[in-house]
């Protein structure tokens, strides 16, 4: 509940204030099966946009990949386990999403290695 407002509580009413923001992140957790139903369909959207394109800035830049970018942290899991099925380029929304610019840089080019790169920092953050 976002109450624009202010309310009337009965005395000793426990109450928990989160920032809208957080309210808002917080509450799209509770529906993983929605998240993971609008990435499916939003991924399933963008590889068919990009088909078998090679230019990585028309691959990264189509809509349906950066409104999986904006999804957020609660998309990196998502993105893992699309990369443990298959390699593909996730690598730059990864990046976007984690802040982490380091991983996989070693092996540019090499979609299964960076792939292997990715998976690996996913277990050891705890996202698989």
């Amino acid at each position: 509940m976002v109450l624009d407002e202010p309310a009337a509580l009965q005395l000793n009413t426990q109450v928990t204030v989160l920032p809208k923001e957080n309210w808002e992140e917080d509450q799209s957790h509770m529906d993983f099966n929605g998240l993971e139903k609008e990435f499916d369909e939003l991924s399933r959207k963008w590889r068919a946009d990009v088909g078998p394109e090679s230019s990585f800035s028309k691959i990264t830049g189509n809509l349906s990949y950066l409104r999986i970018i904006s999804l957020g942290k609660r998309a990196v899991p998502l993105i893992l386990k699309d990369l443990q099925r298959e390699p593909a380029p996730w690598f730059l929304a990864l990046r976007a999403i984690t802040g982490e610019e380091r991983i996989g840089k070693e092996e540019a080019g090499n979609f299964k290695a960076m792939a292997d790169a990715w998976l690996a920092w996913g277990r050891e953050h705890g996202y698989i």
